[in-house]
């Protein structure tokens, strides 16, 4: 495939998406408050990508919207260490990423706050640097937190494990992965602010490490501070159990409203 061809090919990939967000929004869009879209994404696949491409898109409609991250809801360094100390056999909790690694509160009144903002109300959104402390990441100061102001249309959430469901048997999981399945199930109180989710899913989750590798690489480049790729690929290998449980089955969140999209190797879509 050329250079050109792909990049048409995830140019069309992005506005299906986008009419589909449209097409949701007015069937579900409400007097007094935004509509809540969720994009269910894996690691590397393009979502922050598109979503600053929909904020964009939503405006040339007439459509006030704001894209958030489950990212940027991420603990504070000093919390993900003490979480890291509480949990020390768990290997899934020794960094950000999984569940259990985001303040729950912090996210839930963040999208509440933006869905019923009114014309003369306000709303900072937190913001996590994922080039802080070598690439470790952390929260930014609340003062450098972008504010949103005035009434939206649309708050559009991404993040890798929006979908994810706990799994009712547990018993063939080590105790790590059961902590993380039980930790999982806080998860509902994000799902329950969603009107409408859209996932992208992997045809071979094994894709996420050259997505990811190829996403820090970009980050290194743009002269931002990033783990080595010996580190980012232990990073993502520690993920793929994840995405082997719970990010390649059916979701019920949203229930018929939400569509499943498989991504290929090259991001785009398989059909």
């Amino acid at each position: 495939m050329t250079e050109g061809s792909h990049q048409q090919r995830s140019h069309a990939h992005h506005r299906q998406t986008f009419e589909w967000l449209v097409a949701q929004y007015h069937q579900l869009r409400q007097p007094h408050r935004a509509v809540v879209l969720g994009l269910g994404a894996p690691q590397g696949a393009g979502k922050s990508t598109f979503a600053g491409y929909a904020v964009q898109w939503f405006a040339d409609i007439g459509l006030r919207a704001v894209a958030v991250s489950i990212d940027d809801f991420y603990w504070p360094r000093r919390d993900q260490e003490a979480l890291a100390r509480r949990h020390p056999h768990n290997p899934y909790l020794q960094q950000r990423g999984y569940p259990g690694t985001h303040d729950l509160v912090l996210g839930t009144q963040t999208l509440h706050t933006l869905a019923h903002l009114s014309d003369q109300s306000d709303c900072l959104v937190p913001s996590y640097a994922k080039s802080a402390l070598a690439g470790l990441g952390d929260r930014m100061p609340s003062s450098q937190w972008p504010r949103v102001h005035g009434r939206l249309d649309v708050v559009l959430l991404e993040g890798w494990l929006l979908g994810f469901e706990p799994l009712q048997a547990v018993e063939h999981l080590d105790a790590s992965l059961t902590e993380i399945n039980n930790l999982l199930s806080d998860y509902s109180q994000w799902h329950a602010q969603l009107d409408a989710l859209l996932l992208w899913r992997m045809a071979d989750p094994h894709s996420v490490i050259a997505w990811r590798m190829q996403a820090e690489a970009a980050r290194v480049m743009a002269g931002h501070a990033g783990l080595s790729a010996g580190e980012i690929r232990a990073y993502v290998e520690l993920f793929l159990p994840a995405y082997a449980l719970w990010g390649t089955r059916p979701s019920s969140i949203c229930g018929a409203q939400q569509p499943t999209v498989v991504l290929g190797p090259d991001r785009l879509p398989l059909s």
